[in-house]
């Protein structure tokens, strides 16, 4: 069995360094997801909305949306659920960076 992450094929041959080297992949792509999650914040903290780009102006929905797309185009492992909500905010940056609009004031 092999393990992709960060662009390196570890291949192991026990069911334990298998367990290991999967369950190590999975915490640090959870911990670069968390990572991701921060950088698409917009706005304050308290009530975070992450991938909310109505109000940043296109440019900057443009930089998040090649940054994203990015993230999904490395060999980076993430869940399903984690790969879905990523999508969310690449379709919404795309449609913000689509508008053409300064930012708010």
């Amino acid at each position: 069995a092999c393990v992709y992450f960060f662009g390196t094929n570890t291949t192991t041959t026990t069911n334990d360094i298998i367990t290991t080297t999967t369950s190590t992949a999975k915490e640090i792509s959870l911990a670069v997801f968390m990572l991701v999650q921060q950088a698409m914040q917009s706005g304050p903290l308290k009530g975070s909305n992450p991938g909310y780009f109505k109000r940043c102006g296109s440019d900057v929905a443009q930089h998040a949306l090649l940054f994203l797309q990015d993230i999904t185009t490395t060999s980076i492992f993430f869940p399903e659920k984690q790969l879905l909500t990523i999508e969310r905010w690449k379709n919404a940056a795309a449609i913000a960076a689509k508008k053409n609009n300064p930012p708010s004031k």
